[in-house]
């Protein structure tokens, strides 16, 4: 998140000489795994936790601060959008979809582990899931629809971007995977309130506004954060 920051930050200037001339967009890639933060921190800015090495050994944890690290550019992407609101700057944030070890993005996960599933589980999670997987050009695409005319036509701004619409994921589908997951050490992966995506996997694109957890509009939360970072990285937005 800090490096997205940064970046931003360093490339207003141009991005604001660049909507002069027409529009300028600035697209986070996210991640569905925003929802799994760890959920007695929401979003911290304690640099002691942030930093214990403990919190990114432990498997049942590594996943969960991956998501805190995607929830961070989440608060961000709203925060920046509405105090650019009033400029042709497009700020939003994409979910690219679930790619496959071709890609190489999920290499170091090997095949014993699924987010947010590992072990044996993962590895039979990550078996099925083989003939699913997105290849790189299919997951471009929602990346691309965020850079174009059709953002600047309906004036998207600060919107999570999925690759096609999805659904509530049933309680009793949310009981059984916990269960599921009770069987192999793993509690509390799944909990009311996910969306079942269609886009997470497969070639099919047909961009829509997908639906966020409800850590991604603490506004206060996304304040602090947004505080912490100019504090942290010794810069502000000339907003």
């Amino acid at each position: 998140f800090l490096s997205h920051f940064l970046l931003t930050s360093l490339l207003l200037p141009s991005l604001r000489a660049a909507s002069l001339q027409g529009e300028a967009y600035v697209i986070n890639v996210g991640s569905e795994a925003h929802r799994w933060t760890p959920k007695e921190l929401g979003i911290t800015t304690d640099l002691s936790e942030i930093n214990n090495p403990e919190n990114y050994e432990r498997k049942d944890q590594q996943w969960q601060w991956y998501g805190h690290t995607k929830l961070a550019l989440h608060h961000f992407t709203k925060l920046l959008a509405e105090k650019l609101e009033g400029e042709r700057i497009f700020v939003n944030c994409v979910h690219p979809g679930l790619f496959g070890p071709s890609t190489g993005l999920l290499k170091s996960l090997k095949a014993g582990y699924f987010p947010p599933y590992y072990g044996a589980l993962g590895a039979a999670t990550n078996l099925l899931a083989q003939p699913f997987y997105r290849s790189t050009r299919s997951g471009a695409l929602a990346v691309l629809f965020a850079a174009s005319p059709a953002i600047s036509q309906e004036e998207s701004r600060g919107l999570w971007i999925v690759p096609c619409r999805g659904w509530l994921m049933p309680r009793w589908l949310i009981q059984a995977s916990n269960i599921l997951g009770y069987l192999f050490g793993q509690k509390g992966v799944a909990h009311h309130g996910i969306y079942l995506e269609p886009w997470t996997t497969g070639d099919r694109v047909s961009p829509y506004p997908g639906t966020e957890s409800d850590h991604a509009y603490d506004r206060a939360q996304a304040e602090r954060l947004w505080a912490f970072a100019e504090e942290f990285l010794g810069t502000k937005f000339e907003i």
